[in-house]
C-alpha cells in the first residue's frame, strides 16, 4: 500500500526544509508525500514557483519519495482570485509530477455562518472548478474533489456537483475522504460505497462525536445535524475505516492512503493491523 504523509509534511518542509520532511516520511514508514497550500497563508514559503517545486521534487526524488497528490484550500464562491491561485497550484503540482490537485469548493463548516443559497453556491463552484480543471489538463493534471463543507458533501449533493463535473470534464476524480463527510450526517463508509469507481485518492481520517447543544471544548465542530465532531487518532474515533478499505478492495482500488492525522506512527500502526 502506498501511505502518504500529508499530516504535518507541508508545515515541516516550510519550517525545516524539504530534506528534513523527506526523512520525516521515510522514517515513518510512507512511501509518497501530499503537500498542502493555503491561499493567502502557505506553509511552504520554498514552493512559490515551478522552479521550486522542480527542486523539491528533485529531493523527493533522490529520497525515494513520490508526490502522490497536491492539496490547496481555498473558497470558489465568486473569487476570481481563487480561480488564479489553484490555476498556479496546478502548475506547481505538474512540476512536482503530482498525478492530482486536490482542491477545496465552498468550505464552510460552521453553522452559524451567514451562508448563501445553495443553488447559487454549487453553481459558482462548478463554474470555477470546471476552468480550474480544463487548465490543469492542458499540464497533464487530474482535478479531485472530497466530500468537504456543507455543500459538495453527502451523498446527494456531492453527486449533484460531481455529475455535472464528469459531464464538462474528462480529467476529474473524487478524493474519497473518510470522516468529512460527518458534517452532513453521512458515515464515511456509506460515502465511499456511494462513489468508491470514481476514488482516486484517499484522505484517512477518524473523529469522535458528541450529543448536546453545548460545545464540549476547543477542537471540536458541530455537524449540520447538530453532532459535535472532534479529530481522534485511527480506530479510536466513529469512523468505520475497514468498510471504507474493503469497499476500496472491491473496486481493485490501488491509489495512495494519505494520513490526515497528527498521529502519523500510531495511524500507520493502525492501517497495518486491519490489513488494508
Amino acid at each position: 500500500m502506498n501511505f502518504s504523509m500529508y499530516a504535518g509534511f507541508s508545515r515541516l518542509a516550510g519550517e525545516k526544509g524539504w530534506e528534513y520532511a523527506a526523512e520525516t516520511a521515510l522514517n515513518f514508514g510512507c512511501s509518497s508525500v501530499e503537500t498542502l497550500d493555503f491561499m493567502g497563508k502557505s506553509p511552504i514559503k520554498s514552493l512559490q514557483t515551478t522552479e521550486d517545486a522542480k527542486a523539491a521534487r528533485s529531493i523527493l526524488e533522490k529520497k525515494g519519495l513520490t508526490v502522490a497528490c497536491c492539496s490547496a484550500f481555498t473558497n470558489l464562491y465568486k473569487s476570481p482570485d481563487a480561480v488564479k491561485f489553484l490555476k498556479q497550484r496546478a502548475e506547481i503540482a505538474a512540476a512536482l509530477n503530482s498525478p492530482f490537485l486536490h482542491h477545496t469548493l465552498l468550505n464552510w463548516c460552521d453553522v452559524s455562518e451567514d451562508l448563501p443559497p445553495f443553488d447559487e453556491a454549487l453553481e459558482c463552484a462548478i463554474d470555477a472548478a470546471e476552468e480550474i480543471a480544463k487548465y490543469a489538463e492542458t499540464l497533464g493534471v487530474t482535478c479531485i474533489y472530497e466530500d468537504q463543507g456543507f455543500y459538495a458533501n453527502g451523498i446527494d449533493n456531492y453527486r449533484l456537483f460531481f455529475n455535472e463535473m464528469k459531464r464538462r470534464c474528462t480529467n476529474v476524480g473524487v478524493c474519497g475522504d473518510m470522516g468529512n463527510s460527518l458534517f452532513v450526517d453521512v458515515p464515511g463508509e456509506e460515502f465511499f460505497k456511494a462513489f468508491a469507481s470514481d476514488i482516486k485518492h484517499v484522505h484517512a481520517k477518524d473523529y469522535f462525536s458528541k450529543k448536546g447543544s453545548d460545545c464540549p471544548g476547543k477542537g471540536w465542530y458541530k455537524s449540520w445535524g447538530g453532532t459535535w465532531l472532534h479529530d481522534a487518532p485511527m480506530g479510536e474515533g466513529i469512523v468505520d475505516m475497514v468498510s471504507c478499505f474493503n469497499t476500496l478492495k472491491e473496486v481493485g482500488y490501488t491509489g495512495a492512503v494519505a494520513i490526515e492525522s497528527d498521529y502519523v506512527e500510531n495511524s500507520l500502526k493502525y492501517l497495518r493491523s486491519i490489513e488494508i
